[in-house]
């Protein structure tokens, strides 16, 4: 029989099958009713679908995840649901018999188990709750619009063909079977089992971005960079205007890409090579090697120059995760996310709330999630304080971060500091004490108005390192807490 295109699959470029559509779509049609043509039920299955994945893969119930509404059950530790929508088990089984043909999907979703193999969902204290150790998978692929066609029907019968595109790029042809039931039109398998067919392979989420389109990037930079076009430069960079002004002098010459490091749609890294004829102050004169990585801004998904700097030696934070293996620069690195470059001329000029986040956050990294929403005993953060920090006796109870009530320690739940800054690794001074060299920066590309500030630790034996100090190398006055 001849396709039939199903119109308004979404109003963008592609159609996302949202959270925010699922819900409306099931506020406005519970149920396909059988007398819906298989194209008006395929769209809100396909909604329906989506929001049964959101529910059961990607942690998508909305929870009360507060240490005091945990509620534990056969040794698993469960949230109590907010949802509006699904306030019982009862209520997601409305959700599956609604979307899929088959009593054995509806049953297999119901007895869908966390990662510690207890039941997903149950219902504790008459409410619905969500296992604290439930999977968390993201969302597999997006329907491309104007392009779901009906190419077989029958009386109870109807099968469709649409294009997906996965998280990677590439794009699929997927057929899709409604069957009609006595309650309507269902979806006789989830998505999630459909039958594909690969039409184009990608390697990444923005698969419209080619492999040229970073290197035209880098070029395009290095270009502006000799030329001495510092707003164009400013641009690539997403940098305020003015802020490499200076450049326009820097008397740069010859700028090249020499080697390709990586390279691939919406990133790159490569090794460049540019000369400076004069000393202006910006580069040092002669030949310099620099890495520029090309990356995706990460409010605009643009492609920007996101690092530029010397080519050795290469900062700490920078390498690969598999190269990082200097606990000294671990521990100070965790340190400067959680507060930035903030000094202290001895460990005992430090408030009890930072050395207590701290030493909360380290602790929680090597604690499971259960662990974790039990609390933290007051003497394991005590040997945490005396090991890391050398404070004898230390004592929390009167921070945020101590629950009276069961008398144990949570962990903070902060953000971060965001600081801009490099740490370039360690060094063993005459005395044994170990020397982190943290650099600051104010703007993107990390070349101007740095600072430098030096970490000292020390080791006993097969015990952690203890910070001692940390104090501005640059001649600056200390920030102390």
């Amino acid at each position: 029989m001849e396709n039939k295109s199903i119109i308004g699959m979404g109003q963008g470029r592609k159609a996302v099958l949202c959270m925010g559509l699922a819900v409306l779509l099931l506020t406005v049609a519970v149920a396909c009713s059988a007398a819906q043509s298989p194209e008006e039920a395929l769209e809100q299955l396909l909604a329906k679908d989506y929001e049964v994945y959101y529910l059961f893969r990607s942690r998508g119930l909305p929870v009360d995840d507060s240490p005091e509404a945990a509620l534990e059950w056969e040794g698993g530790v469960y949230q109590p649901s907010l949802s509006e929508e699904y306030k019982s088990v009862g209520d997601l089984k409305k959700l599956l018999e609604g979307t899929y043909a088959r009593d054995e999907t509806v049953e297999q979703y119901l007895a869908a188990k966390d990662d510690n193999g207890h039941p997903l969902f149950v219902d504790l204290d008459g409410r619905l709750c969500q296992s604290s150790q439930s999977p968390l998978q993201a969302s597999r692929f997006t329907v491309v619009e104007d392009t779901a066609q009906l190419v077989e029907e029958t009386e109870d019968r109807a099968v469709f063909t649409l294009e997906e595109e996965s998280l990677d790029g590439s794009l699929y042809q997927c057929t899709v079977t409604l069957v009609r039931t006595d309650r309507g039109w269902r979806l006789e398998t989830p998505m999630e089992d459909a039958e594909q067919t690969l039409l184009r392979e990608g390697s990444d989420p923005s698969s419209e971005q080619s492999l040229e389109d970073a290197r035209q990037v880098a070029e395009s930079f290095l270009t502006a960079l000799a030329a001495g076009d510092t707003a164009r430069v400013e641009e690539l960079s997403q940098a305020v205007p003015g802020t490499y002004s200076s450049w326009a002098s820097a008397g740069v010459a010859q700028a090249r890409i020499t080697e390709t490091l990586e390279e691939g749609p919406g990133y790159g890294l490569y090794e460049v090579s540019f000369s400076v004829s004069e000393n202006g102050g910006t580069f040092p004169q002669g030949e310099n090697r620099y890495r520029l990585e090309v990356t995706s801004g990460e409010m605009s998904g643009e492609l920007i120059v996101g690092q530029f700097r010397p080519a050795e030696p290469v900062p700490y934070n920078l390498l690969p995760y598999q190269d990082r293996q200097d606990a000294a620069c671990e521990a100070v690195l965790k340190w400067v996310e959680l507060f930035g470059p903030q000094t202290f001329a001895d460990t005992g000029d430090l408030s009890e709330e930072m050395v207590a986040e701290y030493c909360l956050t380290r602790l929680a990294e090597e604690m499971s999630f259960d662990q974790v929403m039990e609390g933290i005993q007051p003497e394991t953060l005590e040997e945490a304080a005396l090991e890391w920090f050398g404070l004898e006796g230390f004592d929390a109870r009167e921070t945020g971060c101590y629950d009276p009530q069961r008398d144990v320690y949570l962990t903070p739940g902060r953000s971060g500091s965001g600081a801009n800054c490099l740490v370039m690794g360690s060094s063993v001074g005459e005395d044994g004490t170990i020397c982190v060299e943290v650099r600051t920066y104010t703007d993107p590309l990390q070349t101007q108005n740095q600072r430098i500030y030096t970490y000292l630790l020390s080791q006993e034996e097969e015990e952690d390192y203890r910070f001692l100090s940390a104090q501005p190398a640059d001649g600056g006055s200390p920030e102390q807490q």
